[in-house]
């Protein structure tokens, strides 16, 4: 593998991990309002955003495992 190629594919994973990092923090800076009027309708509003959230959480941990593998196959590349 050429070392421009696995230059490019680092720079690329520093974005990738960059663009994650600030969704992340975007999302969470977010103020949270409810304008919910019953307990059982507010309790529904939480449910979706704990959903929500947990969606956020689970694609950015499929990001890093995917920046792990990456990161393997560079390294391994450049020991060859």
């Amino acid at each position: 593998m050429r070392k421009s190629h696995m230059e490019a594919l680092l720079a690329q994973k520093s974005l990738k991990q960059k663009k994650s990092k600030n969704l992340t923090e975007e999302l969470l800076a977010e103020p949270q309002e409810t304008s919910c009027g019953s307990t059982e309708d507010c309790l529904e509003e939480v449910r979706s955003q704990n959903s929500f959230y947990r969606a956020i959480e689970e694609m950015c941990l499929s990001w890093d495992v995917l920046l792990k593998r990456e990161s393997q196959i560079i390294t391994s590349a450049k020991s060859t």
